[in-house]
């Protein structure tokens, strides 16, 4: 099940520029997410559901949501020691 998602890159020198990615799992606004990029890998946030693709894209050429980055574990070690 394809949804199209707006990610940004924290890294990017485009600032807060969004990209059109084709997504296939189940993700959230606010997620970390690995993006396959002309470059190779990158890590983004999920920052907005789009309905379609816009007409100067070729939704067939889409890139794609590698997969969600899940914080869980580090999170709760980073809590975890910052009580010690």
């Amino acid at each position: 099940n394809k949804r199209l998602v707006n990610v940004t890159f924290d890294n990017s020198k485009n600032g807060d520029k969004e990209y059109l990615f084709a997504c296939y799992d189940d993700v959230e606004i606010g997620d970390k997410v690995v993006v396959s990029t002309a470059f190779g890998l990158s890590i983004g946030t999920i920052r907005s559901f789009e309905t379609e693709v816009p007409s100067y894209l070729d939704e067939d050429k889409l890139r794609e949501v590698v997969c969600k980055i899940d914080l869980t574990n580090f999170m709760a070690r980073r809590e975890a020691k910052a009580k010690e």
